[in-house]
């Protein structure tokens, strides 16, 4: 469990998540939903949830109450970089997100 683990375990641990949970990671971390997520992301829910369970394994938590009680609070200095580019993805699928509401 995440609970008896420092800053810099904790950060270890999230560098070893790949590409695409890094991103899930992110959002999960942001207390958005599975749903929220697939839709931003144009993927399918299942995706989503199979990305999240990998993260929570990964991050040895047991779901996203957890994950942002242990995660939510690490120093972005250690993940800045890929936090700066995932801050551009979300922004553009933010604005791709509304585009898609008005027209429908």
């Amino acid at each position: 469990m995440a609970k008896n683990k420092t800053t810099t375990e904790l950060n270890t641990l999230v560098s070893s998540l790949a590409p695409p949970e890094l991103e899930v990671y992110f959002w999960l971390r942001e207390s958005f939903s599975i749903r929220w997520i697939a839709e931003t992301a144009m993927l399918d829910r299942r995706q989503i949830k199979t990305l999240a369970k990998k993260v929570y394994k990964t991050l040895e938590v047991r779901d996203q109450r957890e994950l942002v009680a242990y995660y939510g609070t690490l120093s972005k200095e250690a993940v800045e970089r890929k936090e700066d580019i995932q801050a551009e993805r979300l922004a553009c699928a933010i604005a791709n997100y509304n585009t898609l509401s008005e027209i429908q």
